[in-house]
């Protein structure tokens, strides 16, 4: 099992979190994390084009 200080001491300091929103609650979480580590950077990828569950007739 990996040492969960020596993958940290790896990951460059400067390193953005990502987060990859799949439809249902990306968003909310990426504010969140915003607003509780304002200094951090965010990737913020969405799939909004199949959001949730794909093309759907009506």
């Amino acid at each position: 099992m990996s040492d969960i200080g020596s993958i940290d001491a790896q990951r460059p300091c400067n390193a953005p979190i990502g987060i990859f929103d799949s439809g249902v609650g990306g968003l909310s979480v990426a504010r969140h994390i915003a607003d509780e580590m304002p200094c951090e950077r965010l990737l913020y990828f969405a799939d909004s084009a199949h959001a949730p569950y794909g093309s759907k007739s009506l």
